[in-house]
């Protein structure tokens, strides 16, 4: 998670993105203090490059989203732009953790209020926006992505 901080943060600071101070490694080692509740990913290729991070908890009846981010040469916008698809198949795991847990594929998030995140959930992933929450002084919205369409892109993930 040094890299996150060390390469991703001035890249996202220059650009003026919302999740450049997240302390990846203190979501990772929550995760790792309540693994019956947290989990957290990371994509990481061969030679060490990091892709994205992901950071969940398994609640009664959902996988909820906590943290997820793609590396900012993974970004809509930024020339020229890896298309790994890193933060759809994050999500996808989380669907697939939201199966073996007997929830069907049901997940849930709050997000930033950015134009191209907003797009991503509501266009590309298809998840529905409930509400508006205030967290932290912020106002985020929340989506859920219902089981239909999570085993819509775990089959597709799969052909």
């Amino acid at each position: 998670m040094e890299f996150q901080r060390d390469v991703w943060r001035p890249l996202l600071l220059a650009r003026d993105e919302p999740d450049a101070d997240w302390d990846w490694l203190a979501d990772f080692e929550d995760a790792a203090e309540h693994s019956l509740e947290w989990e957290a990913y990371a994509l990481i290729e061969p030679a060490g490059l990091l892709h994205g991070l992901m950071s969940i908890k398994l609640e009664p009846d959902t996988v909820y989203v906590d943290c997820i981010a793609v590396a900012p040469w993974n970004r809509e916008g930024v020339v020229p732009r890896q298309r790994l698809l890193c933060g759809t198949r994050l999500l996808v795991h989380a669907m697939r953790r939201s199966v073996a847990k007997g929830y069907g594929g049901r997940i849930a998030l709050h997000s930033l209020d950015v134009p191209h995140t907003l797009k991503f959930y509501r266009e590309h992933i298809r998840m529905a926006e409930v509400r508006t929450d205030l967290i932290g002084g912020m106002h985020l919205r929340y989506f859920e992505l219902s089981d239909r369409d999570a085993l819509r892109h775990i089959e597709g993930e799969n052909s």
